[in-house]
């Protein structure tokens, strides 16, 4: 039985693709990517307690006209937060581990000596044993509270809090040492915008400079993934140029279409765009001490073929 026909096209992208992911870089793009996400994940879950948090503090509310759920909900974006800081400390541990060895020169001398100078503050130590709190009694409860304020001259407002008591806090026995001395240092009733905010900052900081760390030690395999991947979908967007009609209702080509004539100037900006960005692809001849000329060896990547379509 013969084997159905395969578009040459289809089958050199779909080559390419299989080159690139199994180029090195790939693989640290992917865990750049992994990396980035679990940033944005812990920035977006502080954007939405502080969000929640608006909804009450500042307003004109009074606690009995918010809705039921706004304590669950509050404790429902605390958890996410917690849960996102841990992730955040597993995914770059585990790239030091993975990338740098665990008890390497780099994990031992410069890793940790930076983890504990950003993360080494009361209010970082006790938002990380807050995480190791809630897995263990679960949410420490959010007490909501209006206070009416009345002033010479000026009309009555509410001022709102949403605390937390330290007392009830102090129950659980596994606090660490610096965790449980920042706690002391507290008012009995406290929120926790202050060691979100700092451990928030410290995250930031430490994400920058792990981020340039690690791109540092594999510069050149990620560099040379960018370069074939831009040269791979600069080539791609020429070749898959579609005519705006095939977009209309109906799909018909108008009177005056020339098929592949009718291409060129459609095509002609893409293939601009991918002749400025050059190519890695080509591979210079050397020639050795006796005036002998060597070509290239090739490493699979080569020159794109031109396909008319």
């Amino acid at each position: 039985m013969s084997k159905g026909y395969t578009n040459p096209q289809v089958a050199e992208e779909q080559r390419r693709i299989r080159y690139l992911e199994q180029m090195p870089g790939y693989n640290i793009k992917q865990e750049l990517d992994a990396l980035n996400l679990a940033s944005w994940i812990m920035s977006e879950n502080v954007q939405q307690i502080d969000r929640h948090l608006r909804e009450f503090i500042g307003t004109g509310k009074i606690v009995h006209e918010l809705p039921e759920t706004y304590s669950s909900e509050l404790s429902r974006l605390l958890l996410n937060f917690l849960a996102s800081v841990g992730s955040m400390r597993d995914v770059q541990l585990r790239l030091v581990h993975k990338y740098w060895g665990k008890d390497s020169d780099f994990d031992i001398r410069i890793y940790r000596p930076k983890v504990a100078d950003l993360f080494g503050s009361g209010p970082a130590k006790f938002l990380i044993d807050l995480r190791n709190y809630v897995i263990h009694r679960g949410a420490p409860e959010a007490h909501l509270g209006s206070k009416l304020i009345m002033e010479q001259g000026q009309p009555p407002r509410h001022l709102n809090s949403v605390h937390y008591k330290k007392s009830e806090l102090l129950a659980w026995s596994k606090w660490t040492g610096p965790s449980k001395s920042y706690l002391n240092s507290l008012a009995e009733e406290f929120d926790l915008a202050e060691p979100i905010e700092h451990y928030s900052n410290a995250a930031r900081d430490f994400f920058g400079w792990f981020w340039n760390k690690f791109i540092e030690e594999h510069s050149s395999e990620r560099d040379q993934y960018l370069t074939r991947a831009a040269e791979f979908w600069a080539w791609y967007e020429e070749k898959n140029v579609v005519p705006d009609w095939v977009r209309q209702p109906g799909g018909e080509p108008p009177s005056d279409w020339k098929g592949k004539w009718s291409m060129l100037p459609l095509r002609a900006p893409k293939r601009a765009a991918r002749f400025k960005l050059g190519t890695a692809g080509f591979q210079p001849f050397t020639v050795d001490s006796n005036g002998e000329v060597a070509a290239p060896e090739s490493d699979g990547w080569g020159p794109f073929p031109d396909y008319d379509r």
